[in-house]
Formats: structure tokens, sequence, C-alpha cells
């Protein structure tokens, strides 16, 4: 892990202390207070600068707490281990029941290691990364990630939260070794191309600058057709992100056909961020069609909130590349989001916690020796869990100080408000 003080430096990068409180304000009418606007200008400026570093800092004291709750049942457990082998000599027991236990007990930790995930983030185990190729191929590490959705007041809200969660996106894009640019592409019932950006920032901007369209037709099948013309890398995976509540309106004769046969020569997978439709309760066919047939995924929007939805649909998108045959390591390492910007992560190694992986598992029984050996290892293993997460609670206690400050802030607002 790096020093988590370089917390403190992003901080003062990102974000000015508040102006001083005026005396006697706490008396004075807001009317023969002249500093009043100026200062509650600045308070609700740097508020609006410190929201993403708020969200991130949330998001990241959310997966050590979760991850520090598991430690805490695989460390029992161990616990349970040691004592069974260091009661041994006092109960005699069976060495095929003192065999039973302990692989229980194994088989609960290599449960609760699999299970440890935070939007769908593993925290206990590896995971699958995608590692570039030699020289004499072209990368297979590269995506582009275009986002097609439709342009109208309706789906404004789906699409801003697309663009306040689309950094999630990016960083476990990254932390699943995958290269990305993001795209947009805006339609109702024609197709408005947008941008292709390298910069996360850039698409968000970008979102946020949009005139909201009418209501109307959405052409969805026309707009993942016209993605096909945006300027995107050729040695790049293509990988679109269609967004709607609504089927296709330009589902008609052989139009999804026509749109399969583009897609499938372009080589693109499709994902959907959609609903299930209001008759049926079941997906849209036509999106769910595209998805299976691209080796995309189908994600309802009205069942997995955007926070948990943006990281499973960058995992999803880095299997896909592993699918086309990327080769790919397992990893313990990732980075985590701090500041807003692409530089604003801290590294963090997250141990693989399975039994196999801890050297706890089938521990030879056969000798004196044996267990006298079994027992050393399940402490040591013990210790090295304790140190793991005596290290990561430091970090969290960092990550609550800053977060501290900055309800500090937002109280001092609203008393300022009264």
């Amino acid at each position: 892990m790096r020093d988590p003080s370089i917390l403190a430096g992003i901080v003062r990068r990102r974000v000015r202390r508040a102006a001083p409180m005026p005396a006697g304000w706490y008396y004075l009418p807001s009317a023969a207070t002249p500093d009043v606007p100026e200062t509650m200008e600045s308070l609700q400026e740097e508020i609006a600068v410190a929201r993403p570093i708020l969200d991130n800092l949330h998001f990241d004291v959310s997966v050590f707490a979760v991850r520090d709750r598991a430690l805490d049942s695989i460390i029992g457990l161990l616990s349970k281990m040691r004592a069974f082998l260091e009661e041994r000599p006092v109960f005699s027991r069976a060495p095929d029941e003192l065999r039973a236990d302990l692989d229980a007990l194994a088989g609960e930790i290599n449960d609760v290691a699999l299970k440890t995930r935070y939007n769908e983030i593993p925290l206990l185990t590896p995971f699958d990364k995608v590692v570039a190729t030699g020289e004499a191929a072209p990368p297979m590490n590269r995506a582009d990630v275009v986002f097609v959705a439709p342009r109208t007041r309706r789906m404004r809200a789906e699409l801003n939260a697309v663009a306040r969660n689309v950094p999630e996106m990016a960083l476990e894009l990254s932390n699943r070794g995958v290269v990305s640019r993001l795209g947009l592409l805006t339609y109702d019932s024609a197709s408005h191309p947008g941008g292709v950006h390298a910069s996360v920032e850039e698409f968000q901007n970008e979102i946020y600058r949009l005139a909201p369209g009418t209501e109307g037709v959405e052409n969805g099948l026309q707009a993942l057709q016209d993605a096909l013309r945006l300027p995107l890398d050729g040695a790049s995976a293509w990988i679109f992100v269609i967004l709607s509540d609504l089927d296709a309106a330009d589902d008609f004769a052989d139009m999804r056909a026509v749109t399969l046969r583009m897609l499938g020569a372009a080589g693109v997978t499709v994902f959907a961020l959609s609903a299930n439709d209001p008759y049926t309760r079941v997906p849209f066919g036509v999106y769910s069609e595209i998805t299976g047939a691209t080796g995309g995924a189908y994600y309802n929007i009205d069942r997995t909130p955007y926070p948990e939805l943006m990281p499973l649909v960058a995992a999803d998108a880095a299997r896909s590349l592993m699918n086309r045959g990327a080769n790919c390591v397992r990893a313990t390492e990732r980075e985590i989001p701090l500041g807003p910007g692409p530089g604003d992560t801290l590294r963090v190694r997250l141990p693989d916690f399975r039994p196999d992986a801890l050297g706890i598992e089938n521990l030879p029984l056969d000798t004196e020796e044996d267990f006298v050996a079994a027992v050393r290892r399940i402490v040591e293993v013990i210790g090295f869990a304790v140190t793991d997460r005596a290290e990561k609670n430091v970090l969290r206690g960092y990550l609550h100080r800053i977060l501290d400050y900055f309800h500090n802030t937002r109280s001092y607002q609203l008393d300022f408000h009264c």
C-alpha cells in the first residue's frame, strides 16, 4: 500500500478550506452582514467540488467495512481450527473425525472468501485481469465503450446517473487491465453522434451539456447501426451499451436481422441497460436477443442501482475481451477511487483468503510433527489475517478523518441557512 498520507495531498489539491465563519453571525441578520453571500458562495462551491470525493470516500469506507466483517469471521473460523488441533492430545479424537471437522471449517472459510464482494468486486479472492499481448500482435486489452442513449427528457435522469457513476466503471475497467475510451451517441427518431473520449471527465461533460430532447419515437436499432460510424479505434474491441426503458420503435421488417449482421460483422459486444416490458414482465425481446447474440448481457435498471451496475458492466466487458482470446492473469492489487481525477486513486493489495491460497487445505495429520506444523501454519495465517485487517483499518481511519471534515463543512453550511 502506498503511504496513506497521499489522501491529505489530494484533499489539499481538490478542496479549498471553507471561508472563516463571520464573527457574530449567530446574532446579526443577513442584511446586516455583507460578507454572508460571499461566504455562502464559497461554501457551496466547496461542497460542489467535494461531492465526487465524498462519494468515493463513502464507497471506499463501505468496501473496507464489508471486508473487515468478513475477515472477522475468517479469523474466528481459523481460531476454531487451531483449537481443534490443540485439543486433540487431551480428548484423543480420531483422526478421521478431526479431519472432517477441519475440512468443514475450511469449507466455511472458502465460502466466506468467495461471497465477500462489494458491487460485484471480489474483496477476498483474486480477479481476472487482462494483459497486453506481445508487440508482434495487436493489443487485446483496449476497448472503445460507446453509450447509445435516448435524448428524451424522460431518460435524462438515467443518462445523468450514467455520467455520475461512469468513473467507477472506468476504474474497474482499469483494474481489470482494460485501456478504454468512452463514446456517446444519443438518439430519438434520428441519431446524434457525439465524441469518443480518453478522458472520463470529458465524457461526463458532454452528457451534462446535452440539451434534453422531446418525447417521441426512439429508433434504437438505427442508433446501434449509426454507432458503428463513430471514429472508433480499429485495433480496439468495440463495446456498445444501449440505455433504454422502451422497446426499439424501429423493430420491424428485417431491421433487427440487419442490425445483428452489422454488429456481428464488426465484432461488437452489446450490453443493455434497460427494463422489463411492462406488459410481459420480461426483458424487451429485441435487446435481449442482441445482447445474447453478441456475447453481452442485459441488466435491469429498475432492480440494480447504478453504483452497483457500472462496475458490473465493466467486469463483464473485461470478460468479453477474455472470451475473444485476450491473455489474463489472476490479480490481487487494485486501485480504489479517492478524488475525481483519474490519478486520485490509491493502490491496495487485497490478498486471497481461500484455504488453498492460505496453505491450510488438507493439512497433513499423520504424525505428531504434522500436528505441530499444522498448528504453526494456522497461527501464521491468523497473524497474517490480523495484520492485513489492521492495515486496512488504518487506511479506513484516514478516510473517516476526511469524511469528518466534509461532514463538518456541510453542517456549517446547514447552520448558516438557519
